[in-house]
């Protein structure tokens, strides 16, 4: 990818990593834990964006279990909004999911029905499952 070589432990050792943070931040949510993951998707964004910039062939990220998944500039677009959600909860004094969704209205379900539709809406910019459909 991008010619960058690197064997398989390379990047099973960045998946970990990212799960790591991931795991990191919804079980202790503080201002380090979202910077990691801020972090993480702005490394993504520079890469992707360096990587669209200089033409750089790019293969599937993997990233939903697809060799159609090429990183694109919506995928570019997502991760800099991805580091700026990062950003805005890192400085809005995070805390815990419970007691986040505690002072939303209706004990946060419109929040989480809100959240689980902007990720459908994510997966499907990331995907484009009609693209995969035309094809066949």
């Amino acid at each position: 990818m991008a010619g960058i070589k690197a064997g398989r432990w390379a990047v099973r050792a960045g998946a970990a990593a990212e799960i790591a943070v991931a795991v990191a931040a919804l079980a202790v949510p503080n201002p380090i834990t979202g910077a990691l993951v801020g972090a993480s998707y702005l490394a993504f964004a520079i890469f992707v964006g360096i990587a669209l910039r200089k033409g750089w062939p790019l293969s599937t990220c993997g990233c939903f279990g697809r060799r159609d998944s090429v990183p694109s500039r919506s995928h570019l677009a997502l991760d800099i909004g991805a580091v700026l959600s990062a950003a805005i909860w890192v400085c809005g004094r995070p805390r815990g999911l419970s007691s986040a969704l505690s002072g939303q209205p209706w004990t946060g379900w419109a929040l989480l029905i809100i959240s689980a539709l902007v990720a459908l809406m994510a997966y499907i910019v990331w995907t484009n499952p009609l693209a995969e459909a035309r094809r066949q």
